[in-house]
């Protein structure tokens, strides 16, 4: 059978007098009274059937049986501290992300070989997945869609989520000119029941255009409309912060310069009570300048020219 150990409150209280010889300085350091402190560790020495500590005038002293004890119970406490360092040094090097799939393929992924050339002790997990709650599979941080506010966390805006029609330029070529919204309305729109497309034509001064009905195809997510469009399959309603490499290199046009959006931004949350979690501030810093590096960019430059 297993010895029952006495309680580590006890332990705890009776590790620090020894070092300090000193109730006083313990309680002190344990955050306790004095006579708390001494009454911890008159339990442990009842429960012991030992005289740990001889106790004078003004003085306190170890018993020989109080020595013994001392050392090994230092011994046993300076395991634990090393324990907990080593494993908050080992939780400071392992960063685990939960991010949207669409924003994780077009936006975050190809801008991580930055941020680990910065931090290349820091180890990344990304997990592409839909929000969910942070402690689920550990995650410390989240990127997410929304107005910003959630519940014991803390969020920071990212970059609205806007959206412009795109198209690849063999679709333009076959199916243009597309110059004006009405034009749309002829060609083949990529998920044509989404609900942007009806926000879009609003902006853009159309709020009852009929888009053709028939049939479609709903992806649910923009880096697979984006396939659709890049292979030529449609005009799809997509996010220029996500594509500005496409942009640049001619594998998407911009179709207009109005940029609609639905109200909602890209957030960065991660919680409160980590707030001062330095692996955490380093990606939240570095995060946000890479997205206001985005939100700098003049997309109007990729307009189709009129």
């Amino acid at each position: 059978m297993t010895q029952k150990l006495p309680h580590l409150t006890s332990i705890r209280a009776f590790e620090a007098a020894a070092r300090h010889l000193n109730f006083t300085r313990a309680a002190e350091e344990l955050g306790i009274t004095q006579a708390a402190v001494s009454q911890q560790v008159r339990t442990l020495e009842t429960t012991t059937g030992q005289q740990l500590f001889a106790r004078g005038a003004g003085k306190l002293a170890l018993t020989p049986a109080g020595e013994a004890l001392a050392e090994s119970v230092s011994e046993a406490f300076d395991l634990l501290r090393t324990a907990f360092k080593e494993f908050r040094h080992r939780d400071e090097n392992n960063l685990s992300i939960s991010v949207l799939p669409s924003l994780a393929a077009t936006w975050l992924t190809p801008r991580l070989k930055h941020y680990q050339s910065a931090h290349p002790l820091i180890a990344l997990k990304v997990q592409a997945s839909h929000m969910q709650p942070l402690d689920v599979n550990g995650n410390d941080i989240g990127i997410w869609t929304g107005l910003g506010s959630w519940p014991n966390l803390r969020s920071h805006e990212l970059f609205p989520i806007s959206f412009t029609p795109m198209c690849s330029p063999d679709f333009l070529a076959n199916n243009g000119p597309l110059n004006s919204p009405s034009d749309l309305l002829v060609v083949p729109l990529i998920a044509r029941y989404d609900p942007w497309w009806k926000l879009w034509f609003s902006a853009a001064g159309f709020p009852d255009a009929p888009i053709p009905e028939g049939p479609d195809i709903s992806f649910g997510a923009q880096n697979l409309e984006y396939l659709s469009a890049v292979n030529g399959e449609g005009v799809a309603l997509l996010t220029p912060y996500l594509f500005r490499e496409d942009l640049a290199r001619g594998r998407l046009i911009m179709l207009s310069d109005i940029i609609a959006n639905d109200g909602r931004s890209y957030w960065l949350v991660y919680q409160e009570a980590r707030r001062r979690s330095s692996k955490i501030a380093n990606f939240k810093n570095w995060l946000l300048a890479e997205a206001h590096a985005s939100r700098s960019l003049d997309f109007k430059k990729y307009r189709l020219p009129t």
